[in-house]
């Protein structure tokens, strides 16, 4: 009987990656239910938006709800996501702060391109991203 070992690391690793994103994934959907128990009544639900942001173990796919509030200023309903406010999280990138501070420090000790996709496999990113991201 012949036992892989290959075979069982790569499923490992895969196990922990897909486990670490749904662990972030629950925190973020619990985070944003606590946000909507907690919040100011000036806020009001109105739906519920799948978001994906890019981690360092990957794609984390997530659901929170956006709200609206009436601006007294603007004279007009505006739309909010609570989640990505507390989180601090910009509304249009996708890529989460850490990644971009693993790339810099990677280009501050040297490294080449290749290298660092080498090191960031989970996020499969290519050698323009990184060189957007820098």
């Amino acid at each position: 009987m012949s036992f892989n070992y290959l075979w069982t690391l790569n499923e490992a690793t895969k196990r922990m990656y897909q486990s670490f994103r749904d662990d972030v994934k629950n925190q973020w959907e619990k985070r944003d239910w606590r946000i909507l128990k907690e919040r100011d009544r000036k806020y009001i639900p109105v739906k519920i938006k799948t978001r994906t942001r890019n981690t360092i173990n990957g794609l984390v796919i997530y659901n929170c709800r956006d709200y609206k509030y009436y601006d007294e200023q603007l004279k007009k309903w505006v739309r909010v996501c609570l989640l990505d406010e507390e989180l601090e999280l910009p509304k249009y990138k996708r890529t989460c702060q850490d990644i971009k501070n693993n790339v810099i420090e990677h280009f501050a000790d040297g490294k080449r391109y290749i290298d660092i996709l080498h090191t960031m496999k989970q996020t499969k990113f290519s050698t323009t991203s990184i060189s957007r991201l820098f």
